[in-house]
């Protein structure tokens, strides 16, 4: 009984169809389903069964009962199975059950009932369709704060330039804006129907006015210099080359050996 008062929510992940069928009959033959028999808070049900256990007309009837008493299911979803078969009846993954936890437990926060828009990422502007003007940001900054407010119980729009897919979170809508003037397209038109505007991305002050058709030969890169070829020449040997990282800011640095930016 203390963990039916003190929970804020029951995930039953992976939920059986022996546990489901027990559960929307009102059983508490065990601690698990004892303890949902006596929560009052939400229960959240992520299914996971043979394809066949899953369409049977027993399992469907149970279903639909926890659901017309609040439960909220998450799944099951289409793959292969334990048995070696492949069909529906896989459990979700466990950061989509998670997301959903994060959902529900919003609804109580400050926030809730906010719409709130975060821009992350590093936009590129296309020199040609090949090359861009881009920075290392990698968009955690912003993705960080857009899971904060989501936890809080704002409706979060995430406008991502250019991150990993991987680190996106699945508690927000996602928009994709690679450009600056993609990213400004987005907010342009989302603004005015949000309640808050954070701008965590890392927008390219410059680009280029009229990026080229095609991808630009070496003998039109004007005064470009050329980068040496990796495994070319490391440099090492004849101490002739400087390799400067991205974070140095470079004003009136002259390159020391005319010869290797001379070369195509």
């Amino acid at each position: 009984m203390e963990l039916a008062r003190h929970c804020e929510a029951v995930v039953i992940a992976p939920a059986t169809a022996d546990l489901i069928a027990r559960v929307a009959h009102g059983q508490s033959n065990d601690l698990l389903s004892t303890t949902v028999l006596a929560s009052s808070c939400p229960v959240i049900v992520a299914p996971a069964m043979h394809t066949q256990m899953w369409n049977a007309s027993a399992t469907q009837d149970n279903i639909k009962t926890l659901q017309e008493r609040g439960f909220i299911v998450v799944g099951p979803e289409k793959g292969d199975l334990a048995s070696g078969d492949s069909g529906a009846g896989r459990m979700s993954e466990p950061e989509d059950i998670a997301a959903q936890v994060s959902r529900i437990l919003a609804s109580s926060g400050e926030l809730f009932g906010k719409k709130i828009i975060v821009t992350a990422g590093g936009t590129r502007e296309a020199l040609d369709p090949v090359r861009f003007l881009g920075n290392r940001s990698s968009g955690r900054q912003g993705i960080e704060i857009a899971k904060e407010a989501a936890r809080r119980g704002a409706d979060v729009t995430l406008v991502a330039s250019n991150i990993e897919a991987s680190l996106l979170p699945r508690e927000c809508t996602v928009i994709p804006a690679s450009s600056a003037a993609e990213m400004h397209s987005v907010l342009f038109e989302k603004l005015q129907s949000c309640d808050a505007l954070v701008m965590a991305a890392a927008v390219a002050d410059y680009r280029p006015k009229a990026p080229a058709a095609s991808k630009i030969k070496k003998r039109r890169a004007g005064r470009c210099a050329a980068n040496n070829p990796a495994g070319r020449d490391d440099g090492h040997s004849q101490g002739r080359y400087f390799f400067a990282p991205t974070s140095l800011s470079c004003h009136r640095i002259r390159c020391g050996n005319r010869r290797s930016s001379d070369r195509s």
